[in-house]
């Protein structure tokens, strides 16, 4: 990635948004071991307690060549490490837009990551996993039956750009996930906007999804969004001022291999829609789809796949033209 480019940081700090306070009482008692020692004493869950918090790591440059910083939101079962390497360990989407001069804020979504974990005393519902059968089919990297138990047997999709050697390392990123904490989530990632002078907003996947939400629901110093497969998007009500979000530059990036996944045929007709109603009301969105440019292969997360590079060239490009960078 850039690799003839350096980087440098004013700094790199850190800092939690959203979140809020819960009090747990009558859960009862029981006797636990938290050291070495062995030595046990007593532990009672009942007490209060922030949940709904989200992560941010800040990455500040030293001197920026864009006064927007990009804020990197990951998708669904994942964390910000999505944005860090590729699936095969080479330096990925944060190394590339620091390079191009963007200060950049990675976050871990809440309850994912260093936003913490598995509160089920707090939380509705229980955690939900992504097996490897599943990630392997609804990433688009092969279809359901080129998966096998055994690495050397799977067959990915013939010239695919998702390093399928590297998969089962890849698999390791995975979080479980609650299904009822959206509102936490959308209100997490409205709090960090809002305390920023402006922004822009790189998101994938379900956070695709969340970043079209937000900028759709409020009035928020966004100068751009950038939608990387976003699995869905908001419904279109009519309280919302479609004229205000068309004023967000969006775009809109799809990879290879839909006509074989009923799933991401529904996600994306879902995703239509709402650029549909952007450009009645005169909005400003565009759609990529990396096949259509000739660039071919490329799974559901391509800041992973092999020529992830070459997909961040066209995304930069793009913010270079809307934002007359």
């Amino acid at each position: 990635m850039k690799k003839n480019q350096s980087i440098q940081l004013k700094n790199v700090s850190s800092y939690f948004v959203g979140g809020e306070n819960k009090t747990i009482s009558g859960a009862g008692v029981r006797n636990v071991s938290y050291s070495l020692s062995g030595v046990s004493r007593p532990y009672s869950i009942d007490g209060d307690y922030e949940y709904g918090q989200m992560y941010v790591q800040v990455y500040e440059q030293a001197q920026a060549r864009y006064q927007a910083p990009l804020l990197m939101w990951h998708g669904g079962g994942m964390t910000g490490t999505v944005w860090e390497s590729t699936a095969n360990g080479e330096p990925g989407w944060l190394d590339y837009f620091l390079k191009e001069g963007y200060s950049v804020y990675v976050s871990d979504a809440v309850e994912r990551g260093r936003s913490g974990f598995d509160p089920t005393a707090v939380m509705n519902g229980t955690p939900l996993f992504r097996s490897k059968q599943e990630a392997w089919e609804l990433f688009r990297i092969g279809t359901k039956e080129g998966y096998c138990d055994s690495a050397e047997e799977r067959i990915p999709f013939p010239g695919a750009q998702f390093p399928a050697a590297s998969f089962d390392f890849y698999c390791r990123s995975f979080v479980p996930r609650f299904e009822g904490n959206r509102g936490q989530i959308v209100a997490a990632y409205k709090q960090m906007i809002g305390e920023l002078p402006e922004s822009i907003i790189m998101a994938h996947s379900q956070g695709g999804g969340f970043a079209l939400q937000v900028v759709s629901e409020t009035p928020l110093p966004v100068k751009a969004v950038v939608a990387v497969e976003p699995s869905g998007a908001p419904e279109l009500t009519d309280d919302v001022d479609w004229k205000a979000v068309g004023k967000i530059p969006h775009l809109i990036v799809w990879g290879d291999h839909f006509e074989q996944h009923k799933v991401w045929q529904s996600y994306r007709s879902s995703v239509d829609r709402y650029v549909d109603k952007v450009r009645k009301n005169e909005g400003n969105i565009d759609v990529i789809s990396l096949p259509s440019i000739g660039i071919s292969g490329n799974s559901h997360c391509p800041m992973s796949d092999l020529n992830s590079e070459q997909v961040a060239d066209v995304i930069a490009a793009w913010l270079r033209e809307k934002l007359k960078y």
